[in-house]
């Protein structure tokens, strides 16, 4: 994992407001799936990512405030009916200040023990049961930060979910039997935020020996599953409160997979009159909706998102050939081969791309992450042709070349001779022609 280098005062992160979040040095910056960080290394060794909504508790969140001797255990709270491993804590001061603190440590690349409520059943299937994952930390930040900015479905609309503050990857490293983590799935992890991050002069990498802790700001409630076994929710309004978080996910693109009524905080007052719940003007209830693990985008969501990227595909191809004014993404390079413009990079699996035109970002979107393992057809029977549609949910025809082989051509025939003497194009040759 990539770290900054700085003298021991460093430590002490500055105590600044959150407009000073955008004067951080950009040595310390890092974004992964839309979200920037500011990225700090510990005394103690480990990796603390701030948010923007965590740098105003900056000093708060460091690990000695809530993470050192396992405080979070001995000074936090474990919720029960939690299937992970999940604390409230309060931290320690600082200036005479705390920070109201939901610890959750990731299970990227776990089992995922998924039992779908039977009031819910319907509205996930056994496939996808099979095939959920767990989000990685920085993934989950990503569709949280991008759930509460709500710019998908109803304007009017608004999920209240959880403040993402900050993810802590302690220095200790652990056998993986102890993590419980599928290398398989591990690397696919690793990957996305690789690809996600291609262009990025400094890249996170998840280390599959670490753990990862979110920091979250509590939510101030009881779950929906408490108030109704206290009584304090009227009969029936228990499922009428989980069929509409679930219709109001949907509005805005989004599911989670094993949502439950213990998901759903109630927000609660003791100030306030009567049973002390909050309501909106319609006599709604209030409520935030926590834990994120199993949190995704809806297939007409997703499929918008694609359709966006496409849209910005076509953008680059149609100004391909257009100088960059930005400078040239780090680990890119120009070239020119057979009077062709390219863009050379490296590919996260080690391989060698080769984009055409001047335009770096159209590199991205031919990382063999993107075509290499959607649907194909095979388009001729005597040679390594495809077509896919890939990730982008552009139409790509991909061919193996057959530079250096022999064509099998009867060399009896001048024709023949003719073309085993040429043999096959190379690759650079064939899209100069």
């Amino acid at each position: 994992m990539g770290v900054v280098e700085q003298d021991p005062a460093a430590s002490r992160i500055p105590r600044l407001g959150v407009d000073a979040f955008d004067q951080v040095e950009r040595a310390h910056k890092v974004r992964a799936f839309g979200v920037d960080y500011v990225h700090w290394r510990c005394d103690d060794g480990g990796d603390l990512y701030l948010t923007r909504l965590g740098w105003p508790l900056a000093s708060r969140l460091l690990p000695e405030r809530w993470h050192a001797d396992r405080g979070y255990a001995t000074h936090g709270t474990r919720l029960s009916g939690a299937t992970g491993t999940v604390y409230h804590v309060l931290t320690r001061e600082d200036h005479g200040k705390t920070a109201d603190l939901l610890v959750k440590f990731s299970r990227v690349a776990q089992e995922v023990p998924l039992v779908i409520a039977t009031s819910i059943g319907g509205a996930v299937s056994a496939e996808e049961i099979a095939h959920a994952r767990f989000n990685d930390p920085f993934e989950e930040f990503g569709l949280v930060m991008e759930m509460r900015q709500g710019g998908f479905g109803p304007w009017d609309l608004r999920i209240h979910a959880q403040r993402p503050l900050a993810i802590y990857v302690p220095a200790q490293e652990h056998e993986l039997w102890r993590l419980g983590r599928s290398v398989y799935q591990f690397q696919k992890h690793a990957g996305a935020l690789e690809s996600d991050q291609a262009q990025a002069d400094r890249a996170i990498e998840l280390d599959i020996r670490r753990d990862y802790v979110l920091l979250y700001g509590w939510i101030k409630g009881f779950d929906a599953q408490h108030m109704a076994q206290e009584g304090l929710l009227k009969p029936g309004e228990l499922e009428r409160l989980t069929q509409r978080v679930l219709e109001e996910l949907r509005l805005k693109g989004y599911r989670v997979l094993d949502t439950k009524p213990r998901h759903f905080i109630v927000r609660h007052s003791h100030r306030r009159a009567g049973d002390g719940m909050l309501r909106a003007r319609d006599g709604k209830l209030l409520y935030g909706l926590v834990d994120y693990e199993l949190l995704q985008r809806t297939d007409y969501h997703q499929g918008l998102v694609r359709a966006g990227a496409r849209m910005r595909y076509w953008h680059h191809q149609a100004h391909r050939e257009e100088a960059q004014a930005a400078a040239m993404p780090s680990g890119r390079c120009a070239a020119r081969l057979f009077n062709v413009n390219y863009i050379f990079g490296q590919a996260p699996n080690g391989g060698r791309i080769w984009a055409v035109g001047r335009n770096p970002e159209l590199l991205d979107f031919f990382l063999p992450d993107r075509w290499r393992r959607t649907p194909r057809v095979k388009l001729a029977l005597g040679s390594a042709v495809y077509r896919t549609r890939t990730r982008d949910s552009i139409f790509l025809v991909y061919r193996m070349s057959r530079v250096g082989e022999r064509p099998a051509m009867d060399p009896y025939y001048e024709q023949g001779r003719r073309v085993r003497e040429h043999g096959y194009n190379s690759p650079f040759e064939e899209f100069a022609i």
